[in-house]
């Protein structure tokens, strides 16, 4: 009888959240505060789209200096054949800041320590950057004003 009523209230319990509709909000959802994702440590929808613009902007600088035998780009306009115009126009208007001339397979402390490019805001704000490598981490202000970047 001890057995029947412990599952009989086991499924009580069970049941009575089946019909409760799931009001948590995900990072994006309309009505989703900003923060909250930053809170739960995820990078916010803003910090994804950078990322990847800056991985696009990376994947261009190498397939340049592959295409021209490791000579790099001096300028934004010389990725135009390797990256979108709307990403080199991102560039060009500061959105993103690009060390040009650098030669990523000769850097001394290898392509993984080395920034390559980042947001305009980081310096002041901290967010994403794209090192050498091509990796998208996340930085603080602080640790981007420690950091080597490509241009020096």
């Amino acid at each position: 009888m001890t057995r029947f009523l412990c599952a009989v209230a086991v499924v009580a319990v069970a049941l009575s959240g089946c019909g409760k509709k799931n009001t948590a909000k995900k990072p994006g959802d309309p009505g989703a505060g900003p923060g909250e994702a930053a809170q739960r440590g995820e990078p916010t929808a803003a910090q994804r789209a950078a990322g990847n613009d800056l991985k696009k902007l990376a994947t261009a600088y190498h397939d340049y200096l592959f295409k021209h035998n490791n000579k790099p780009p001096a300028t934004a306009g010389d990725l135009s054949a390797f990256a979108p115009g709307d990403l080199i126009g991102k560039v060009q208007n500061g959105t993103y800041i690009l060390h040009m001339n650098v030669d990523v397979y000769r850097l001394p402390g290898g392509a993984t320590n080395i920034v390559l490019g980042y947001e305009r805001n980081v310096p002041t704000e901290g967010g994403v950057v794209v090192m050498a490598d091509g990796s998208t981490p996340y930085m603080t202000k602080e640790e981007f004003a420690a950091a080597t970047k490509g241009g020096r």
